[in-house]
């Protein structure tokens, strides 16, 4: 019924598409989802026209992106280059990323106080204005106000910059330098230079695809890896459906190599 296709119905069939749609249960591409969503949009605008329902719910609802795939994770050892060759804000901004998922921007908004206890809450993200410097402004989505859990290593890394901190004065901002936050577009250009510095072609995004990543390939299920990263399932399927397809081909080989009759 039309009453029912609601934006959260939307974004599971997306995902479902692009984890086990097609013929052989393989999934399908960002783009071949892409084109059934603007179809099914179409039907719900001509019902919308025709009275049979008050608004397309498909306007509430991110499609899966092009070129999802460019983006790749980090391995340890690339990582540990990466921590190796810096120091300072820039080495304690890449460990922030790399243990908590945030956005680059949303990494050099962090403050001291939205630390508590084993959790970082997500209020902020930065803004490069020019003649302005940084400019805090709230997260685009409600989703995007989280609280992500603070690993041991991360605590520890985090106690020890802090200290650091004040020996030279402190700062509100977790990532600072004498004090200032950091630019957003300053992150990106020095971490650029490192990367080549370190042979790597990555960019502090990646940081981010790296943790996610790095979870859903330990088997944690999708909708908890969202939830961290402040997006929704289906986006989380459409850009990580590479890491997710894998286990869902192991289901029929699971039968296959212990046939037993459970049925």
């Amino acid at each position: 019924q039309l009453s029912k296709i609601t934006p959260k119905r939307i974004e599971r069939w997306q995902g479902e598409l692009l984890m086990s749609g097609g013929k052989r249960s393989q999934g399908l591409s960002g783009n071949t989802v892409r084109l059934a969503r603007n179809a099914l949009s179409k039907v719900l605008t001509a019902a919308v026209v025709d009275g049979c329902i008050s608004s397309n719910p498909v306007s509430s609802v991110k499609g899966p992106k092009k070129n999802a795939y460019k983006n790749r994770s980090l391995t340890s050892e690339e990582v540990t280059v990466l921590l190796n060759n810096s120091e300072g804000w820039l080495r304690n901004a890449i460990i922030l990323g790399v243990r908590t998922g945030l956005r680059p921007g949303e990494v050099v908004a962090l403050r001291w106080e939205d630390i508590r206890g084993s959790f970082l809450t997500v209020n902020h993200t930065s803004k490069s204005v020019k003649g302005n410097g940084v400019v805090l402004s709230p997260p685009k989505t409600n989703r995007s106000r989280r609280m992500v859990p603070l690993s041991p290593s991360l605590k520890e890394a985090l106690s020890r910059w802090k200290e650091e901190q004040e020996q030279i004065g402190g700062s509100e901002f977790v990532i600072s330098q004498t004090g200032n936050p950091i630019r957003r577009d300053s992150f990106s250009q020095s971490y650029k230079r490192l990367a080549m510095q370190s042979d790597s072609e990555s960019t502090p995004h990646w940081l981010r695809h790296t943790f996610a990543t790095a979870l859903i390939q330990d088997g944690k299920p999708t909708a908890h890896v969202a939830e961290l990263l402040g997006d929704t399932e289906a986006m989380v399927s459409t850009v990580y459906s590479h890491v997710i397809r894998p286990k869902v081909e192991l289901a029929d080989a699971i039968d296959d190599a212990l046939p037993l009759d459970i049925a």
